[in-house]
C-alpha cells in the first residue's frame, strides 16, 4: 500500500472494495472458516465427479435460491459497511465543529481578560484541542492505534476495555 500518511483518506478512492474489509469488527474471522470448508467440499465433489463418474447433484432450483441469499448477503455486508463508514464520517465532523466552536468560546469569553493567566488558560487550551483533534485522526487512521489509546485512557482512569476495574 505504501505509507500509512493519509492511507484512511485516499482509501475509498484507491481501493473501494478495501473499505469493507477496513474497518474493525469484522465477522470474516468466523466466516472464512466455512468459505474455506466450502471450497474443499466443492472441489471434493468435482473429483469425484470428474474421476469416479459418482454424481451427487443438487436441482437447479437450489442453485438459484443459493444465488440468491449470497446475492442477498453480499450487498447486506456492504451496506452495512457502507453505513458504519458514513456514520464514523459525520460523527467525526460534528467532534471537529464542536472542538472549533469550543476554541472559539474559550477565546470569546476570555477576550477581556489580559494578564498571564487567561494567556496561559487559552493557549493550554488550545493545545489541549490540537492534541485531541491530533489524537482522533490517528486513530482514524489505525485501529491499533485506537486499541492503545482506549488502553492507556482506561489505565489513567482505572478502568479496562470491558468496564472492569484495573
Amino acid at each position: 500500500m505504501g505509507s500509512t500518511n493519509g492511507y484512511y483518506d485516499e482509501l475509498h478512492i484507491r481501493h473501494p472494495f478495501l473499505m469493507v474489509f477496513f474497518y474493525s469488527g469484522t465477522v470474516w474471522p468466523l466466516v472464512l472458516p466455512y468459505c474455506c470448508f466450502n471450497v474443499f467440499l466443492l472441489t471434493a465433489l468435482t473429483v469425484l465427479k470428474n474421476y469416479w463418474n459418482i454424481s451427487i447433484s443438487i436441482l437447479p432450483q437450489g442453485h438459484a435460491l443459493m444465488s440468491l441469499l449470497i446475492a442477498y448477503l453480499g450487498v447486506s455486508k456492504v451496506n452495512l459497511a457502507y453505513e458504519r463508514y458514513m456514520s464514523a464520517q459525520i460523527a467525526t465532523g460534528h467532534a471537529f465543529l464542536i472542538l472549533r466552536e469550543l476554541h472559539q468560546l474559550s477565546i470569546t469569553m476570555t477576550e477581556n481578560f489580559e494578564n498571564a493567566e487567561a494567556i496561559e488558560w487559552r493557549r493550554d487550551t488550545r493545545q489541549t484541542i490540537i492534541q485531541l483533534v491530533h489524537e482522533t485522526v490517528t486513530a482514524l487512521r489505525d485501529g491499533k492505534h485506537a486499541a492503545a489509546l482506549a488502553r492507556n485512557v482506561g489505565y489513567r482512569l482505572g478502568v479496562g476495555i470491558d468496564g472492569s476495574k484495573v
